[in-house]
Order: C-alpha cells, then structure tokens, then sequence
C-alpha cells in the first residue's frame, strides 16, 4: 500500500515530530490551518524551542478498501 502524507519541517532549533491524523468523513486540509502554527510558532509570535516537524497522513476512504498484497 501506498501511504501518501504531507511533511513540513519545523523552523526550531529541535523540533519535535508529530503526526495528524483525520478520520471519515474529515480530510487532510482541515490541518493546513494548524501545520504553519506547530511548524513555525515563531512567525506568530510564539517560541521557536516548540516547533513540530509536521506529518499528516492522506488518509483515503473507500468502499472497497484495498489490503496490502505483500508483508513489508
């Protein structure tokens, strides 16, 4: 299976990873309004030592889910 996801680097000294997730019926986008404010807090007035290295999966919904055809 392939795992389609957005990744936006933090602008801090050391950021921390975190991973935002939606569910059906939500969407991807519904975070583009959040990963600036994790990513680089500073440009909004916050301390550049809590930024996030962002991930959020494209989580795809379907009728017919597919299964992954290989272990790996």
């Amino acid at each position: 299976m392939r795992i389609h996801f957005l990744h936006v680097r933090g602008h801090g000294p050391a950021p921390l990873p975190i991973i935002l997730t939606h569910g059906w019926p939500g969407s991807f986008l519904e975070m583009l309004k959040l990963i600036p404010l994790l990513s680089n807090p500073e440009e909004f007035g916050g301390d550049p030592q809590d930024a996030f290295d962002v991930v959020v999966p494209v989580c795809r919904a379907s009728a017919f889910p597919t299964s992954p055809r290989r272990p790996g």
